[in-house]
């Protein structure tokens, strides 16, 4: 009877083994929250701040400035800073060509195939919620002051290592 038992207990361990580990794998993978509803990951979920009066007081205009306590980056369009969080940057490059400093940020954006046609992703909880409407790939920024360029791509990558 005690071996029946013994080996009862080593399959019901088992099988309770194998159901954590499956449980861990799905939220590893974001596919089930843990009350198992299907989790939808979106770029509208990634908001660095509520409103402008919140932008911190360092932001100077026209120039590119990387917040790393809200982990977003401000960059400037039309002289206005725009917030960018860092889970919507793919990338940062920094080119010097002459007396001038250029700065690349490539954004992540729906995968295209050549015709134009958007790859379908909803079913797998896609990380955009309507791929219809219009993104940006990238922003090119020309600069006489290397330095400042070289500081900001330096903590954009270091954000995206967090």
């Amino acid at each position: 009877e005690l071996e029946i038992r013994r080996k009862h207990q080593e399959e019901l361990g088992r099988k309770k083994l194998e159901e954590g580990l499956e449980r861990m794998r799905r939220l590893e993978l974001g596919d089930v929250e843990e009350n198992g509803e299907k989790s939808k990951k979106t770029i509208d979920q990634y908001r660095a701040y509520s409103s402008a009066s919140k932008y911190p007081v360092s932001v100077r205009p026209r120039q590119i400035h990387v917040d790393l306590d809200a982990e977003c980056v401000l960059v400037p369009i039309n002289g206005v800073p725009v917030p960018f969080h860092i889970s919507t940057i793919k990338n940062a490059s920094k080119s010097d060509e002459g007396s001038h400093t250029y700065v690349r940020i490539n954004f992540n954006t729906p995968a295209k195939l050549s015709g134009g046609v958007f790859v379908a992703r909803k079913a797998d909880g896609s990380m955009f919620p309507d791929e219809n409407k219009h993104f940006i790939k990238e922003l090119t920024f020309r600069s006489t002051n290397a330095q400042n360029l070289s500081d900001c791509v330096r903590k954009i990558k270091e954000l995206r290592k967090r």
